[in-house]
């Protein structure tokens, strides 16, 4: 059965159903789907999970948090890149395996008639929610920034539902060009609602386009968390105005006019 937490999200022993997308060697660019059975309830994309499997010992005692990229009630699947201890431990994982998941976490993403998604890398995993239960899904298009090949991200399960434009970074010399096509994708946007999610230097780039021409447009960060609660103020990050807030709580998801970036 699973037990309330500290903010109403649910705590429960979970099991995994299946791992695939990974090989023998875990690099850093190695992503991998993971197919989790946990009774979490209604949740809704843009919300977020933290997931601890009982191998986590001192050298790595924090739980690691991940969007959730699709699923219902009973299961949900994430989008995982082994970036590092954490999660390489993670990928080794066998179906059948039990872990300990609690959620969901966190702020979603508004649903508008018309929304121009832009992911960066691992970021393209609420996404995968999102276009799957949006009423009108013919209104979204998406920019898909990444490194390893798009296959790696599953984006052809998007690319059937979605108009969806790669562009890849096979070297640092490519970076420039692709914060431009970024920027003239907010730009082109017009009235239509911006949502991100990717690494900081991503959002950055979003951020700043939509402050440039007044675009409306949400963020989701990809701040450390170690809690998912609030609790442990890790993963703080700075507002416009006020205190600074917790990314957990009152994010993932701000609009990008609630935040400051640049000085997180």
């Amino acid at each position: 059965m699973p037990n309330t937490g500290l903010s109403g999200q649910r705590v429960v022993d979970a099991r995994i159903l299946e791992i695939r997308g990974v090989g023998q060697s875990i690099g850093p660019d190695d992503v991998f789907s993971m197919r989790i059975q946990a009774d979490l309830g209604e949740w809704a994309p843009g919300q977020f999970v933290m997931v601890r499997p009982p191998g986590f010992g001192l050298e790595t005692p924090w739980a690691r948090p991940f969007s959730i990229c699709d699923g219902d009630a009973s299961e949900i699947r994430l989008l995982v890149q082994a970036v590092g201890r954490g999660t390489r431990e993670l990928s080794r994982l066998q179906a059948g395996a039990r872990i300990t998941v609690w959620g969901p976490l966190g702020r979603s993403f508004q649903v508008e008639d018309e929304a121009v998604l832009l992911a960066g890398g691992v970021g393209v995993a609420p996404f995968f929610g999102y276009v799957k239960r949006h009423p009108t899904p013919s209104g979204l298009r998406m920019l898909f920034a990444h490194r390893p090949p798009g296959e790696r991200y599953l984006i052809d399960e998007l690319e059937g539902l979605i108009p969806v434009e790669r562009v890849e970074e096979r070297a640092p010399s490519d970076i420039p060009a692709i914060a431009e096509r970024v920027r003239r994708a907010v730009a082109e946007a017009g009235v239509r609602l911006v949502l991100a999610c990717g690494p900081t230097p991503f959002l950055k780039t979003v951020q700043s386009a939509a402050l440039a021409c007044k675009a409306r447009a949400q963020l989701s960060l990809e701040n450390r968390m170690a809690c998912g609660v609030g609790a442990c103020l890790g993963c703080v990050v700075r507002k416009v105005s006020g205190p600074p807030t917790r990314t957990c709580v009152e994010g993932p998801v701000f609009w990008a006019d609630e935040v400051d970036l640049e000085e997180s």
